[in-house]
C-alpha cells in the first residue's frame, strides 16, 4: 500500500473489497465473506497461520502456491 494511501486512512474505518488480497495485510482486522456469511474474522497473519482456513487457501490459490 502506498504511503499516501496509509496516511489518508489513519484513524478512519476503512471498508475495502479486495481482489488482490496481499493488498490488505495492513488491515487491522479482515473479515473473509462466504455463502451470505462470515466465514473467518483476524488479521491478515492470523487468518494466514490457520492451515486448512478459507483465507490461506485462497491467498495460496492466487498466489500460485500448491495446496
Amino acid at each position: 500500500m502506498s504511503p499516501a494511501l496509509e496516511r489518508l486512512m489513519q484513524h478512519r474505518t476503512v471498508i475495502s473489497i479486495a481482489h488482490r488480497l496481499s493488498t490488505i495485510q495492513a488491515a487491522s482486522q479482515v473479515i473473509v465473506l462466504a455463502d451470505g456469511r462470515a466465514a473467518e474474522v483476524g488479521t491478515y497473519d492470523e487468518l494466514m497461520a490457520r492451515p486448512s482456513g478459507l483465507f490461506r487457501k485462497l491467498v495460496n490459490r492466487q498466489s500460485g502456491a500448491l495446496e
